[in-house]
């Protein structure tokens, strides 16, 4: 579903704040005049939600466009994604909560809630979803604005509900959400659907938003999933509650974990977009693991090359003590001497230094079992420049072996360098 735009123009006042909606941009009608022509918009012009989902949905475009390909399309069993796939390979489709996500049976999705009975009905595509208008406002600052709106419409005929929201498609192939007329079928189609647009990706992720809502356990089974789901998140003003909810989900998505190392760079956007430090630190060990020099995918993300540069000058820090302590024991000669210059064979001249951490490993492995004396300070920084600081990757990836035959995954970030703000509640 997701299409190539033209740039976001920033110098208008509306466009300059799309990814962070205003709310003042978001009510469907206007309710006085336009500005004249050539004149800006006034604060109180109103946006209908398509218009607003054309510009929010730009920065997800450019973004999956640009996700990272393996080298090798056909994935081999010692690549790191196939490798992940197959050691974390336990079926989502065991638990009830996830399984019905993955299958459509045509009939309503009702969320539950103590005491409540379900007053809205949305929906998207081919699914219906009945859900509670108080927990839509708590957690989506959209539904807030629009539950209560004057564009709401009537209950319907079967009476149950009060709010009634259907999908319309747009021309340029996005999609909102509008009030029901009667009759009003879901999709209503305003033209032909864009090649390449997926609707039953915007289905599955829609349901799990709700989930994210709701607090129920969920999965996400790839990374294209993830950004439909960040995209939903940013256009109905739930980013926080999804951010949170993914502490969890992240956890039970292997298949989404297996893909960081080959987008890793993508990972790294979405989680800034997220403000997920768990996510966002995991990307950025692999991103430094990979780092060859700058990379353009970056380009424009001055807060993302800042984060990447800080810590990839830490790798380089431990990457120098290490290099000092192995000088410093080649004075004790012997076979540490000898071990020392045999390894350098082998060493790749045309790789960069952060790219010959089989080396350090190599030395490490074969004098951990028998040290010589003053040999603990080498071992000790050694050991620290070998550390895997990654945290979703379960199969217990080593630094200088396998798939990380070549880089380091010591990469490491404070808070307080984090590319956002940490205080900040709402976004």
């Amino acid at each position: 579903m997701m299409s190539q735009h033209a740039p976001i123009d920033t110098t208008s006042p509306l466009r300059a704040k799309v990814n962070r909606p205003s709310l003042d941009c978001l009510h469907r009608r206007s309710t006085q005049p336009h500005s004249e022509p050539g004149k800006p918009f006034t604060t109180n012009v109103m946006v209908p939600p398509l218009e607003f989902a054309k510009m929010n949905l730009a920065f997800y475009a450019d973004l999956i466009s640009a996700l990272e390909k393996d080298d090798n399309n056909s994935q081999t069993a010692t690549s790191p994604v196939a490798t992940a796939k197959r050691i974390t390979s336990f079926n989502m489709s065991r638990n009830a909560s996830w399984s019905q996500i993955s299958s459509s049976s045509g009939l309503p999705k009702t969320f539950h809630a103590p005491g409540m009975k379900t007053d809205v009905r949305i929906r998207v595509f081919e699914r219906e979803f009945h859900v509670h208008s108080v927990v839509l406002r708590l957690y989506s600052a959209f539904f807030r604005t629009f539950l209560d709106s004057a564009d709401k419409g009537l209950a319907t005929s079967e009476g149950q509900f009060r709010y009634d929201y259907v999908s319309v498609l747009d021309p340029d192939g996005s999609w909102g959400l509008e009030v029901a007329k009667s009759g009003m079928q879901s999709p209503t189609i305003l033209s032909p659907l864009k090649e390449g647009m997926e609707p039953r990706s915007d289905e599955v992720a829609f349901e799990k938003l709700l989930c994210a809502m709701y607090h129920k356990k969920y999965c996400i089974n790839s990374l294209r999933e993830l950004s439909d789901m960040t995209r939903l998140a940013d256009f109905y003003c739930c980013l926080p509650t999804f951010s949170t909810s993914l502490y969890s989900a992240l956890w039970h998505s292997p298949l989404l974990i297996a893909e960081i190392p080959s987008n890793c760079n993508s990972t790294l956007i979405l989680a800034q977009k997220l403000r997920h430090p768990l996510l966002f630190r995991e990307a950025l060990v692999h991103v430094v693991c990979q780092w060859k020099g700058y990379s353009h995918f970056l380009e424009g993300h001055y807060g993302l090359v800042c984060s990447v540069t800080s810590a990839y000058n830490r790798v380089c820090e431990r990457l120098l003590a290490a290099n000092q302590e192995l000088f410093l024991a080649m004075n004790l000669g012997g076979q540490v001497r000898v071990d020392i210059c045999a390894a350098t064979g082998d060493l790749e001249r045309q790789q960069t230094p952060t790219q010959n951490a089989h080396f350090y490993r190599h030395l490490y492995n074969q004098w951990e079992c028998e040290q010589e004396d003053g040999m603990q300070k080498v071992m000790e920084a050694l050991r620290v420049l070998l550390e895997n600081n990654l945290v979703l990757e379960r199969k217990g990836g080593l630094a200088g072996e396998d798939e990380y035959k070549h880089g380091f995954l010591c990469a490491e970030i404070s808070d307080s360098e984090l590319p956002w703000n940490m205080e900040e509640e709402d976004w």
